[in-house]
């Protein structure tokens, strides 16, 4: 099966949006399609549209969904100028696939990439994959010991972005697809002309790092320079999830290595650089003793903190809880919701949980994805909280405003 690459960019958003300078740069996605792209699929039109796609979701849009509205809005926290990375473009291109093949975009990766390749387990579908009797489920550390995440990741948050669930048996057989020039056991799934145009510097940044330079983006992948040898990448994960999948073309090797642990990211690092050197550098120093010293660091700090007062118990504290209470909205962010129960004051974003405490002067929330100052806010001659602003979400600050 052959497939042809297809390069979306948005030119124009809605209302009459038009890109930031850098846009063209930074949106453009690249796609593993076969056959011509069909103008009407799966529910949604895809228009042509000044030399661009615009996809238009029909009927009711979820408060989890990418729309355009806020893709416009979260691609404004991109850099303006220079080389930036963001997530929100791998998720346009999974409602993008979606439009064009009339299905879900984990199950178009199911059929056209995971099969044909024997990728097994590999899966888009959060809630079947930790069903499975023998998944690794996501650890976080706390208090000098590792505990299951109280977050995790379901069917309405596995965004195209992130992420995937896979064995390695599975990514054994992704590196050999990339390192194979598109080809896997005599099983062809794209060109060998297509598939390096994917490991080539699209988007170049400054160049950083010593031991292993990062130069740029390629269509999915980093550009890198290992010890001068050049080296395509990527790495990430979500809460207490860990992965790094590195190969060198020319040595033709290939590192995969995953962590139910978000501290596992140096993990991933170190056996890839061990695995590297190798072959390129043998002298090289062992960075385990490094590595280790970090996590006991790491678990000297998480056993030492205090754990920080609610904001239920805080001088911080200008109302009465209940008054703190009730259902917020931002329309980017969607619906988030406070209550006051066993004498704390704690809330979920969509269902993301978190916590209401106090920190130094201010105030913040906290949950298993970090922290972020927090300010609320009550109209003249209100008795509630009207308003609440919360930093770090993006760039600036996002505000949601009661309700009920």
């Amino acid at each position: 099966m052959d497939l042809g690459f297809a390069t979306l960019t948005h030119s124009r958003y809605p209302g009459g949006h038009r890109c930031p300078p850098h846009a063209h740069e930074f949106s453009k996605v690249s796609l593993l399609l076969s056959g011509e792209l069909r103008e009407r699929a799966g529910g949604c039109e895809v228009e042509p549209h000044a030399g661009s796609l615009v996809v238009k979701p029909a009927g009711v849009e979820h408060s989890d969904e990418i729309t355009e509205d806020r893709y416009y809005y979260f691609l404004k926290s991109v850099p303006a100028r220079g080389y930036g990375y963001s997530n929100v473009h791998f998720t346009l291109a999974g409602r993008v696939i979606a439009a064009v093949c009339g299905k879900d975009w984990r199950d178009v990766l199911a059929e056209r990439i995971f099969a044909p390749l024997g990728m097994k387990q590999a899966t888009g579908h959060a809630d079947s994959m930790y069903a499975r009797a023998d998944v690794a489920i996501p650890m976080e550390g706390t208090s000098g010991h590792f505990t299951a995440c109280a977050t995790r990741k379901t069917d309405r948050t596995m965004h195209a972005a992130g992420g995937l669930g896979t064995s390695i048996l599975d990514l054994e057989r992704w590196l050999r697809f990339q390192l194979g020039s598109g080809e896997v056991d005599g099983t062809r799934l794209v060109s060998a002309k297509g598939l390096a145009e994917m490991h080539v510097t699209q988007a170049k940044g400054k160049p950083s790092g010593s031991v292993k330079v990062r130069e740029g983006s390629g269509l999915g992948w980093f550009t890198s320079s290992y010890r001068g040898h050049r080296c395509i990448e990527h790495g990430g994960g979500y809460v207490g999830t860990a992965e790094l999948i590195s190969f060198l073309p020319e040595e033709q090797i290939g590192v995969a290595v995953v962590a139910n642990a978000t501290i596992g990211q140096a993990l991933t690092q170190l056996v890839t650089r061990d695995v590297f050197d190798a072959v390129v550098e043998p002298t090289a120093d062992d960075q385990l003793p490094d590595l280790r010293k970090k996590v006991q660091r790491f678990f000297a700090r998480k056993r030492s903190a205090s754990r920080p007062k609610n904001l239920a118990h805080s001088k911080l504290r200008k109302l009465e809880p209940a008054a703190y209470t009730g259902v917020f909205e931002n329309e980017h962010f969607g619906t988030m919701r406070i209550a006051y129960t066993g004498g704390r004051l704690s809330g979920r974003l969509g269902q993301l949980p978190f916590d209401i405490v106090e920190h130094g002067d201010g105030i913040q929330v906290v949950s298993s994805a970090g922290t972020s100052p927090v300010r609320f806010e009550r109209g003249k001659g209100d008795e509630r909280v009207t308003r609440i602003e919360v930093e770090g979400l993006t760039t600036g600050v996002t505000t949601f405003t009661r309700r009920d």
